[in-house]
């Protein structure tokens, strides 16, 4: 068995409990010995040590607290990880409040719900190598609507209605009487207007 490896591994693990950049010296000696009569011993040999280690993290990026999704929408969840050193996230679990959605266990990591009417907390949990800790992401609050569509009052402009150009009538005959088209402002006006 490699000492100098198995100490190596045993001080790294120690460096990245004590937080994410420690700097740290081991000291090493090495001794010979030639029969039992001769012994030395080298001068101290000092190694530098630094270790950085990131805090493992899980967040969603998409989509963004207080988006609005119609019912039925397909939503496209999305989440990005960092990984520590010594703790590395190879899974991604996603939840709508406490339904579990699916996993994903590779990058990009992502998962599509479909919408349903309410207001909904989004969240992800991301589980080291080993299942033996979890990092939670923030949670995400988005709206779906009972309807199949969003009202974003982007349909304000008044519809415009072309039609053809007249026809000359016969030679030897009146021309048609002209008609006039009164059409609401608003689309939703025009959808729920008498005809």
């Amino acid at each position: 068995m490699n000492k100098t490896l198995v100490l190596g591994s045993v001080l790294a693990i120690m460096l990245s409990l004590l937080g994410p950049t420690v700097s740290a010296a081991v000291t090493s000696r090495v001794s010979a010995t030639r029969g039992v009569a001769m012994r030395q011993v080298s001068d101290p040999v000092v190694i530098p040590l630094s270790l950085t280690s990131e805090t493992p993290s899980v967040t969603l990026t998409s989509p963004s607290t207080g988006a609005v999704f119609a019912n039925g929408a397909r939503v496209t969840i999305t989440a990005t990880t960092v990984s520590s050193e010594f703790n590395r996230i190879t899974a991604v679990d996603f939840y709508v409040g406490d339904r579990f959605i699916g996993r994903e266990e590779d990058p990009p990591y992502t998962q599509t719900w479909t919408a349903t009417p309410g207001v909904h907390e989004l969240w992800a949990v991301g589980r080291s190598s080993g299942g033996s800790s979890q990092v939670f992401s923030q949670d995400v609050r988005i709206t779906v609507n009972t309807s199949t569509s969003i009202d974003d009052g982007a349909d304000t402009v008044p519809p415009v209605v072309t039609a053809p150009a007249p026809v000359a009538p016969p030679t030897g005959t009146t021309a048609p009487p002209t008609v006039t088209l009164t059409l609401p402002a608003t689309l939703p006006d025009l959808l729920t207007a008498p005809f």
